[in-house]
């Protein structure tokens, strides 16, 4: 990690598939802990050489606490690389629905496969931004934004390019008491990748150089 990186700036937390770590997402920034899978021997670390190491979970119970707290502010944004083996009905990949945490990045099944950037806050005030026509056995790298400035923006980009933004009156920042999850009902049948918040608004070229840099190599 090169911390005078501009991508370093704001990072809250980092986590990096390692094949050599077990079952362990490595966070880089933000206290040093590590997100721990459970135990089930069918979450494997692979290398498939392109795009790089990954971990695979099964979709029958296979999960990642980060352990992290969502200490979030008005202003953030939350990145993860995965490809849905089969495309759930409805599934949290990276986050909660709960009112304990502020975000997530939700795929589901409603007249196609489809991915949501959803936000709430403790009034359950709630919004979201939709990504349609997503297919299986396909990597995404996925973005979410939150802007809070007066009132709420919030803005998905998939590999890099902007689908979909909206405005609300109000959603205000949820700090919660949860820990934030990797697939937490541990239903999907993901492979998931590199996953990383940072406590600002990246920057539309930030987004697309992450999209075409699963290795993170510019930071």
């Amino acid at each position: 990690m090169d911390w005078a990186s501009p991508l370093c700036r704001g990072l809250y937390a980092l986590w990096l598939p390692a094949a050599s770590s077990g079952l362990e997402l490595h966070e880089l920034a933000g206290g040093g802990r590590a997100a721990v899978a459970n135990a089930d021997p069918a979450a494997v670390w692979q290398s498939p050489g392109d795009p790089g190491s990954y971990l695979r979970l099964d979709g029958v119970d296979d999960l990642v606490d980060t352990g992290r707290a969502p200490d979030l502010d008005r202003f953030f944004s939350v990145m993860v690389w995965f490809r849905a083996r089969t495309w759930p009905a409805d599934c949290d990949l990276f986050g909660s629905r709960s009112a304990a945490i502020p975000f997530l990045l939700n795929p589901y099944q409603s007249g196609g496969n489809k991915l949501d950037w959803f936000a709430r806050d403790t009034s359950s005030h709630s919004g979201w931004v939709t990504f349609s026509g997503a297919a299986v056995n396909t990597w995404y790298c996925a973005v979410g934004t939150r802007a809070v400035p007066q009132g709420c923006t919030l803005a998905l980009y998939i590999n890099g390019a902007l689908v979909g933004s909206q405005s609300y009156a109000q959603i205000d920042p949820v700090m919660g008491t949860g820990t934030i999850k990797i697939n937490p009902s541990g239903s999907g049948a993901f492979d998931v990748g590199p996953c990383a918040i940072w406590k600002r608004l990246l920057s539309p070229t930030e987004i697309a150089g992450l999209a075409a840099d699963y290795r993170l190599a510019s930071m």
